[in-house]
């Protein structure tokens, strides 16, 4: 089986290869927000790092996809863009911590917090929170901002339409099954997030656990139990 990971921001690729390392009849492709952000179009567009996954998703055609923090946002919508020509493409994925629907940047606050930060002050508190920093970030950190800005002004816009919309949508199917990790502890996403997502997509699974925002703190056995079990 081909196994994609699409690690959130700010993590290194080491942290997830060491955290789930391919086994033996796997092949593993770990794509890091940073690579991502370098490699796509337009790096300071949000849609443009969508449409960069999608090409991804094409080419390699993953069985299993891993999403971790903005990973999952990202991977989602280009799951989306690629259901439209590819149908038959039905990928398991498992998604961490992230948000896709009802993301409320005034209750979930780290987009606009870190406008304010300090690249140091930045990393400080990711360590603090059991999470590895991939140190390029440094350099493109103005870059990083901007994106955050963009996602605070996509939350403020989804916030007033659905003011003026019914919120009864039909689920959306994009993978063979879906399982939604969700950690209680979790400084950055809320569990509501993760359970809307359960609400969105088809055959979707939610579980939620304690393990702050960084599944792979702690070398977490538990979730790379979960995972296994979930491929069984």
């Amino acid at each position: 089986m081909k196994r994609l990971i699409i690690s959130g921001f700010p993590c290194p690729q080491a942290a997830w290869a060491d955290f789930l390392p391919a086994e033996d009849g796997t092949e593993q492709e770990i794509i890091s927000f940073y690579d991502v952000i370098s490699k796509a179009y337009g790096k300071r567009n949000f849609f443009d790092l969508v449409t960069h996954i999608a090409d991804i998703l094409i080419t390699y055609k993953p069985g299993l996809i891993i999403m971790h923090d903005i990973g999952v946002t990202l991977g989602l919508l280009s799951l989306i863009r690629v259901k439209k020509t590819q149908k038959d493409f039905l990928p398991r994925i498992v998604a961490f911590n992230g948000a896709f629907r009802g993301f409320n940047v005034f209750k979930n606050t780290h987009p606009l917090r870190i406008q304010l930060m300090s690249y140091q002050a930045f990393e400080k508190e990711v360590l603090l929170n059991g999470g590895e920093v991939d140190v390029r970030f440094k350099d493109i950190f103005a870059d990083i901002k901007h994106l955050y800005r963009q996602i605070a002004i996509f939350s403020l816009s989804s916030m007033l339409r659905n003011l003026f919309k019914k919120k009864n949508r039909d689920k959306i199917q994009i993978g063979e099954a879906i399982l939604v990790l969700a950690s209680k502890d979790d400084p950055y996403i809320p569990v509501e997030c993760l359970r809307n997502i359960e609400l969105t997509f088809t055959n979707t699974t939610l579980k939620i656990f304690n393990y702050g925002h960084f599944p792979y703190s702690n070398n977490n056995k538990e979730m790379q139990q979960e995972i296994k079990n979930f491929l069984n």
